[in-house]
């Protein structure tokens, strides 16, 4: 991976972690962002992603679909990632067109950087979900998968909720 890349896809991983934390809950809800890479040009980002995280722990997938619409998909999806609870316990309060209005926002930055940093995502149109289902203490993970040049952007978000019940004194 070139440096370049290297610095776009941190500035982005810090952006994802910063909007997600906005929710309030921090150890809850997580997110980031990597770059895997295959020089075998595999079409499918699950051998790749396992690969990444070979060392930490085994990866089970639940599902994976290759999204029909590519990236006009995945930013319609984004949002509901990006703000799962609004502002914390004072969601109550805030109206709906507030909370779809920062979400869909959010979203479109999120696309102007992967634009920035990968213009050919564009042409190359393949976009990957994967997720892993939580059980018992798990942490439930959704990958999006953008193809780009030398692999897979990966954005990465994880709902560890069950996993922080689970260990609660």
């Amino acid at each position: 991976m070139n440096n370049d890349l290297a610095i776009a896809v941190a500035h982005l991983a810090g952006y994802l972690s910063g909007a997600v934390a906005s929710d309030g809950d921090i150890r809850h809800y997580t997110a980031g962002a990597f770059v895997v890479g295959d020089e075998n040009g595999a079409e499918s980002p699950e051998a790749m992603i396992r690969t990444f995280y070979a060392k930490q722990t085994i990866l089970q997938f639940s599902s994976s679909q290759k999204m029909d619409r590519g990236l006009a998909d995945l930013e319609r999806q984004l949002g509901g990632y990006l703000i799962r609870k609004p502002w914390g316990s004072i969601e109550q309060s805030i109206p709906q067109q507030v909370v779809d209005a920062r979400r869909a926002f959010l979203a479109f930055r999120i696309m102007d950087m992967i634009s920035d940093m990968a213009p050919e995502a564009r042409n190359l149109c393949s976009v990957h979900k994967v997720e892993k289902d939580s059980s018992g203490s798990d942490s439930q993970v959704t990958f999006f998968c953008i193809r780009i040049n030398p692999g897979f952007l990966v954005l990465q978000f994880n709902d560890d909720s069950p996993f922080v019940r689970a260990h609660a004194a």
